[in-house]
């Protein structure tokens, strides 16, 4: 991650603490996080269980089927062709 993709991170498992904390249906509950195994996904999600504690996390799990789409060749005449905004 870049600092900045850190930093959205951190911010992003204070967040979810927050939120764990103010519903009392989560309060004391541990999560499970899924992953994808892309690097930054590894990395954002140390970060959210730096912000949470360990002690909240249940499991985590990678899941390689968590990826982006890569449309191939057809990416080119999507992002290149001109179309009309009328």
């Amino acid at each position: 991650l870049t600092l900045w993709g850190e930093e959205q991170a951190k911010e992003a498992g204070k967040a979810i603490a927050k939120m764990a904390g103010e519903m009392p249906e989560l309060q004391g509950r541990k999560f499970n996080i899924v992953h994808s195994t892309y690097q930054r996904a590894v990395e954002t999600k140390n970060a959210i269980i730096d912000a949470l504690g360990e002690d909240r996390i249940a499991g985590e799990t990678p899941d390689f089927r968590l990826r982006e789409q890569d449309m191939g060749v057809a990416r080119q005449f999507m992002y290149d062709m001109p179309f009309d905004r009328a």
